[in-house]
């Protein structure tokens, strides 16, 4: 008969509104039931024939079928797809395999099938679909298997880390580690902890995902890793370290088709490289670059804004504007991160650091929206803006206070 699980029974029971009492009343004792729900004992195949029955489902919920084996079978091979970022071969998968679910009642099969649609959509960048299809799982995450459950917490927490809600994602995560071990889970925790300015665990969770995809030969996994060990380096200062990362991934990106948007991505960040080294003739070179592979545009918003700010730090007015003008067109929505870097320079640009409206901008609109995408390293930033504003007014105290700040941020995430 296979493995019960408890939880599904109590699902059912919950869902037909039987108490433990109406369920096993003339079939068993209410403990025997307590038990089969907790799973501590696998009720008999009798027994679980008459709960059925009192239920007022088929017995074949509780008994793997061959063909819903074979459908688990192609769920797996569609999810490989999805892990080997094959869009095209996914969206077959998807044509393919959601018409077979018309009329399936087992949770298990639906819940397997919702969370690879969400996870397909994630890859699609569908994320009002992804939601959808987590939505059903979400329903009735409590009645499955802990392999099931936590990717529901995998998928979900990568939905909030794609639409920013970086903490909310990490606790997803958390709910998933124990069970899930897959080295693209490690990269992803990567990048939660990256963006929330947990370096050291950046790092170690990146390099744990980098040593299964070497074992794997998985070049374009392993040129991912490469950029965010490098973007890790390059946060802590450690910049030559930084920039030996960004050339493996350039050594690893010749390998592979189809790799401009790699390319513009590792120009990017070597010109963040050199723009901390204070290198602004490499750091613009670099950035140049970047948008020179770049297909759209508007997916390198920030190396828009990173450009601009060099170009004006370098005094080159006329070509900052240029390419502020450029980012504000490419940046219109006030969710956008780039968007308030945009109008921090425009302010910087037009002299207007010492009029009302910049300390009213950087306080009441950049600061409150950085610190509700828990982007740490922005939020430090403004803070040492703020101060030195206050301080340029000869307003001191207030001056201090956010030097404080910004040290405090400082010493935590270093």
């Amino acid at each position: 008969m296979g493995e019960i699980r408890g939880e599904k029974i109590k699902y059912f029971r919950e869902i037909k509104q039987l108490t433990q009492r109406e369920l096993t009343d003339g079939i068993c004792s209410i403990t025997y039931l307590s038990k089969v729900e907790n799973n501590i004992i696998e009720p008999s195949e009798q027994i679980l024939q008459l709960w059925c029955s009192r239920l007022g489902i088929e017995y074949s919920m509780f008994v793997q079928s061959s063909s819903a084996l074979t459908f688990k079978q192609e769920l797996k091979m569609w999810y490989e797809a999805i892990k080997l970022r094959d869009l095209s071969l996914s969206k077959r998968y998807y044509q393919t395999i959601k018409d077979q679910v018309t009329g399936i009642e087992d949770i298990d099969i639906l819940a397997s099938f919702h969370l690879v649609s969400s996870r397909h959509f994630l890859l699609s960048q569908l994320y009002n679909d992804a939601k959808y299809h987590l939505t059903r799982v979400k329903h009735y995450v409590s009645c499955l298997s802990n392999e099931l459950s936590a990717y529901y917490y995998y998928f979900n927490g990568l939905y909030e880390y794609l639409n920013g809600n970086i903490q909310q994602a990490l606790n997803d995560f958390f709910r998933a580690k124990e069970t899930v071990r897959e080295p693209e889970f490690y990269y992803q925790l990567g990048l939660i902890y990256g963006k929330l300015g947990r370096m050291t665990l950046s790092i170690v969770n990146t390099e744990k995902a980098l040593a299964s995809f070497n074992q794997h030969m998985l070049i374009y996994k392993m040129v991912d890793c490469y950029i965010l060990l490098g973007i890790n380096y390059n946060r802590i200062n450690e910049h030559e370290t930084a920039k030996s990362y960004f050339e493996k991934a350039l050594n690893g990106v010749n390998s592979l088709q189809n790799s401009r948007h790699l390319l513009s991505k590792i120009y990017h960040n070597l010109g963040c490289v050199y723009q901390r080294q204070k290198n602004s003739e490499e750091a613009i070179l670099y950035f140049l670059k970047s948008l020179q592979e770049c297909t759209k545009l508007r997916e390198r918003r920030h190396t828009i804004y990173l450009l601009a700010r060099e170009l004006y730090t370098c005094a080159k007015i006329d070509e900052s504007r240029k390419w502020l003008k450029k980012g504000l067109q490419l940046s219109p929505s006030k969710n956008d991160d780039t968007y308030y870097l945009l109008k921090t320079l425009e302010f910087q640009l037009e002299e207007k650091q010492n009029e009302p409206g910049y300390l009213q901008f950087l306080e009441e609109k950049a600061v409150p929206f950085f610190q509700y995408k828990n982007d740490v390293f922005n939020i430090g930033r403004y803070y040492e803006l703020l101060a030195h504003s206050y301080y340029c007014n000869k307003r001191y105290k207030k001056a201090s206070d956010y030097y404080s700040k910004a040290y405090e941020l400082k010493i935590e995430y270093n």
